[in-house]
């Protein structure tokens, strides 16, 4: 995940327009966490090391009809 290399279980989803979703389960593993929802940006420390998680911007937001 953005040239870092986490342990962890996942549940295998089909998603549209992301990869991932962090879930509370693995997020709460990580203690304090630092959240920019304007920046879409996540800071938390993990083994004393700094790791900062950057979101993409969609280029689009669109309604999607019920399958």
């Amino acid at each position: 995940m953005q040239g870092n290399t986490f342990h962890t279980d996942f549940y295998v989803l089909t998603l549209g327009g992301c990869d991932i979703v962090l879930g509370v389960q693995w997020l709460r593993t990580l203690g304090p966490i630092l959240c920019d929802f304007v920046q879409l940006r996540m800071e938390f420390t993990l083994l004393d090391f700094k790791h900062v998680l950057q979101g993409i911007t969609p280029t689009e937001v669109s309604l999607m009809d019920e399958a």
